[in-house]
Formats: C-alpha cells, structure tokens, sequence
C-alpha cells in the first residue's frame, strides 16, 4: 500500500508538488504529465482523496462499512456489534445501506474508498460483487472484511456462520420429531449460504438414510417480478401430492412465512399438520403464530469478531488472513412438532 504521496509522485517520475496541481486542478502541468499521472492513479485506485489521505501522514481512524439494509435486524444487530468495538478502539464507522443508497455495489464502494476509510467491512444481500468490482477493492490495497465464506479464497479477511452446523441442527431436530419427510425452501442463485445450510440439512437426514426428493426443494425466483406467486404455486403442488413433506426447513425467516401462509391456504395446522424451521432469528420470528423454530446467527458476535479482524489487520498487514466461522444456535418454537399420525 503506498504510504505517502511521495511515493506516488516517486512511481509518477514528478515531484509531489505536480501530482498535487494535476488533482486540484491549480497550476500548469503538460497534459501528457497529466494523463499519465491520472492513468496511474487510476491503476492504482489512487484517488485525489488517497492523496489527501498519505499527504498527512496515514490512519483516517474511520473504517468503511457496507450492508444491504438496516431495515433487517440481522444486518442492524451486526451493525450493533461492530460498533461498539470499533468505537472501543477511536475507530468511526462509516456505514451506507447499498440497497437503500440506488448505488451500484462498485459505485458504492467507490464512495466509501474516496472518504479516505483506513479499513472495509463488507456485506452484500447476495453474491453480486463483480470480479472488476473486487479487482477495485484489492487494488486499493485497504485492507477488508468480507461477511460470507464465499470469498475466503480472496486476499481479504472474512467472517461467516457455520452454516453447515446449522442446518445439519435443524435435520437432527426435525428428525427427532419423527419427520421422515422433507421439504426445502431457498433463495435462488448468488445465495452460497443456502447451499451450505442445505449441506448440513442433507448430512443428519442422510446419516438416518433419508433423501430429500428434488421435488420437495422449492426456491425463489429472484430477478423474477413474480416471484412471490412462483414460489406460492411451486409450494401448493408440493403439499398437495399424497406424499407430501411433513415437514419444510425454509433458510430463511421470509421464505418461512411463505410457507405458513401457504399451509394456511391449505387448511393445514402448524405444527399439527406441518412443522417449519426458519433461518435467522428474525426479529418477528417470535411473534408469528405459532411462534417460528428458527435458528439463530448471533450476529453480534459476527460483528465483534469483525471488528476483531479489521483492528489486527490494521496493526499487522503482513499476517495471514483469516476465516472465522461463528456458531448458531436452534431456537425451538411451537413450529415444530411431532410427525402427524395418518
């Protein structure tokens, strides 16, 4: 990461006092010194407020935050969590709602990179980060955290649920009821999360000898105006049929008020007729009748641990990145039940 615009101006072949009128605009510079400094800076994400940035001499004490909403208590919990322990540290977080700015995720990177941040903490509703848009970030050379396992190969920290343990505790839970048979309900594609979630579901039933019949996975239909409908139709045929899934683990807390209304469509009684699991603990988990078996992803404990993260690396750039993986917990509501009798 370059350290000063002496640097800068070193890599350039200009003197600092150039760079500095080429970006403020003041001074006569030769347009070809100009283009080749301005082409430089931008293969370095080298922005006029880096400059300011290395000018005076490093930390901004102030780290870049992005998540999709604050709307969703998950996102707003983890928010809650990195926080206090940046703050802890005279770190400010500088947080922007990437769903909520109409920025593109590379725009708003972007807007975050140019307030001179000494750090990244970032978060996305699904895997929409762009390889040109990471080729930004790692080119910044701002070190980042990343909330999800899916970039743990990248050079970058990272911070995730053992999604894997988590669904294979819904399997174990739901199979103790005595379900035999299953469903599934997911996100569509870009949400690796539930891929993983499945996992785990798939390893208890196994262990057990039970399969979960591809008909009984239902998925939304993101980039699908109607989704809702799809998803409701897509529901209704799977317990409609004979054999139908006693019981459904929705990996998500929406996808599982899906379902419940859904079964409520059906004449169908939770937990009497049918159990469902959600995924998230979602602030109104508990308040929707029944009250929805869910599980839990301590979200403050993701953003405490991320704090964690951005603070070492900002002490030691040279360490080896790392990948946490925080525990969930199965909140058992009166959404599960024992296996109807038929």
């Amino acid at each position: 990461m370059l350290r000063s615009l002496r640097e800068f101006s070193k890599l350039a072949g200009v003197s600092p006092s150039t760079v500095s009128r080429v970006f403020s605009g003041t001074g006569r510079v030769a347009p070809e010194t100009q283009q080749r400094i301005r082409e430089l800076a931008q293969s370095l994400n080298f922005s006029p407020s880096t400059i300011g940035r290395v000018a005076f001499g490093g930390q901004t004490q102030s780290v870049g935050v992005m998540v999709p909403t604050l709307a969703v208590s998950f996102y707003a919990e983890i928010m809650r969590g990195l926080q206090y322990h940046l703050l802890k540290s005279d770190f400010l977080p500088i947080i922007l709602q990437s769903c909520e700015s109409g920025d593109s995720d590379q725009h708003a990177i972007q807007r975050l990179l140019n307030h001179r941040v000494d750090a990244l903490f970032l978060t996305l509703a699904s895997e929409r980060l762009t390889p040109d848009d990471l080729g930004m970030v790692l080119r910044s050379q701002v070190p980042v955290v990343f909330l999800g396992t899916n970039r743990a190969s990248l050079a970058m920290d990272a911070v995730d649920n053992d999604d894997v343990a988590g669904g294979r505790a819904v399997g174990d839970h739901l199979l103790s009821l005595g379900h035999r048979r299953f469903g599934f309900v997911y996100f569509g594609e870009g949400h690796s999360n539930s891929d993983l979630r499945l996992n785990g579901f798939r390893e208890a039933l196994v262990r057990t000898g039970v399969l979960l019949d591809d008909r009984d996975i239902a998925h939304l239909h993101p980039y699908n105006p109607n989704r809702d409908e799809l998803l409701r139709n897509d529901l209704i045929a799977m317990l409609s049929r004979a054999d139908r899934p006693t019981a459904i683990f929705a990996s998500a807390d929406p996808l599982a008020r899906a379902v419940y209304l859904v079964a409520r469509e059906l004449k169908m009684q939770i937990p009497r007729d049918l159990s469902i699991v959600g995924y998230a603990n979602l602030s109104y988990s508990d308040l929707i009748d029944p009250p929805l078996t869910t599980v839990d992803q301590n979200p403050m404990e993701i953003g405490r641990r991320s704090a964690k993260l951005i603070l070492h690396r900002l002490k030691k750039a040279d360490a080896p990145f790392r990948m946490e993986l925080v525990p969930t917990q199965l909140i058992v509501r009166g959404s599960t039940g024992p296996v109807p009798v038929v």
